[in-house]
């Protein structure tokens, strides 16, 4: 029962989306993706089936928001792996660059961030970058926002949200991963028709994520862990339908 009344309830949402403006539809996602937070508690996925049902309607009408909706795989991923187009000597460079950035730096409460350098903004441009993401994400374009973040103290993560339309497109690389206990802090997805995805990245791996329409977090880091890691914001392309 429950669930036929969220599947009524998020075909009603969908509607009532159609109608808003761009500003009004960015409220309602805030709204969605604070309420997402609050049924899932750093993270988990909620035990009680009334409340698992609402978690499942937020994710369902969080990915149908979007004008791209239609490309958006089910489980909002695009690619997750090494990144074909950055050699070991680029990963190093910017491996580099965000130690050398992170003593400007700002403290977000969960996390540390800093902005990007003239590497990564190079890099975030190229050609070969725009390329890749397009042959698994469709037509992009770069947005030149490329960030560094740093979770570097004990429970340091992200509670499940959705990115700013800057970050439609998120490619989300590892740096670098200290897990002195041989676990660590995974990158979680939350599909919405499937159990959360996590991923314990590699550096120099990257998952490449629609995130304004996927809710994501980043689990707690436990004592001694450190997570150094990259994201690059592109925006989807719509091209014009002709008959």
């Amino acid at each position: 029962m429950a669930t036929e009344i969220a599947s009524r309830l998020g075909a009603t949402l969908l509607q009532f989306a159609s109608t808003l403006s761009n500003a009004e539809r960015d409220n309602l996602k805030l709204i969605l993706m604070s309420a997402a937070a609050g049924l899932s508690p750093n993270g988990q996925m909620p035990t009680d089936p009334t409340k698992a049902a609402r978690f499942r309607l937020i994710l369902g009408c969080l990915s149908n928001l979007q004008p791209h909706s239609c490309r958006i795989p089910p489980d909002g991923i695009a690619f997750v792996g090494r990144l074909p187009c950055l050699s070991d000597q680029g990963l190093q460079e910017l491996i580099a660059e965000s130690q050398a950035r992170r003593k400007e730096a700002i403290c977000e409460g969960s996390y540390v961030l800093g902005c990007g350098g003239p590497i990564v903004d190079s890099f975030s441009a190229s050609r070969p970058l725009l390329d890749f993401v397009a042959s698994h994400a469709g037509s992009v374009t770069a947005t030149s926002i490329a960030s560094y973040l740093y979770y570097e103290q004990p429970g340091n993560g992200l509670d499940p949200h959705v990115d700013t339309d800057i970050f439609s497109v998120n490619l989300i690389l590892m740096l670098r991963h200290e897990r002195p206990n041989g676990k660590g802090s995974h990158l979680v997805i939350y599909p919405p028709e499937d159990d959360p995805k996590r991923f314990l990245l590699d550096p120099g791996e990257c998952l490449l994520l629609f995130a304004d329409s996927t809710v994501h977090a980043r689990e707690p880091l436990s004592d001694g862990e450190m997570v150094n890691l990259l994201t690059i914001g592109f925006q989807p392309i719509e091209l014009e339908v002709t008959d």
